[in-house]
């Protein structure tokens, strides 16, 4: 390979390299961002709740959450019980799931 081929090579690498660190960037400001939220659940649960640093707070729980393009998933038993939540209005909801199957219990959390 040429000195010229391969300057050409490395600066697309360089550019590919910077358009994925953009992506990244918007990936991660769409997520759930830190504040004060009611959290509610259709089995019945309704507490106030706070997003801080990647993990929910309610009813003395620190749950961590894995931030996603769309929303996040919240570890709520180690990876055996799990929220999937999406922006949904002003708020974001999802289904809950026991080892990756859905329970039927739908999750919210609405900015207070």
């Amino acid at each position: 390979m040429s000195t010229k081929s391969r300057v050409i090579a490395s600066t697309i690498a360089a550019s590919a390299a910077v358009a994925l660190a953009t992506v990244g960037v918007g990936q991660a400001s769409a997520s759930i961002p830190d504040g004060q939220y009611t959290f509610t659940s259709s089995a019945g649960a309704h507490a106030p709740a706070t997003v801080r640093a990647g993990h929910l707070h309610y009813l003395g729980q620190d749950l961590p959450m894995h931030m996603t393009r769309a929303g996040a998933t919240v570890e709520v038993a180690g990876d055996a019980i799990e929220y999937r939540l999406t922006q949904r209005g002003r708020g974001y909801a999802g289904t809950s799931t026991i080892l990756g199957i859905p329970t039927g219990v739908v999750i919210s959390l609405t900015p207070r």
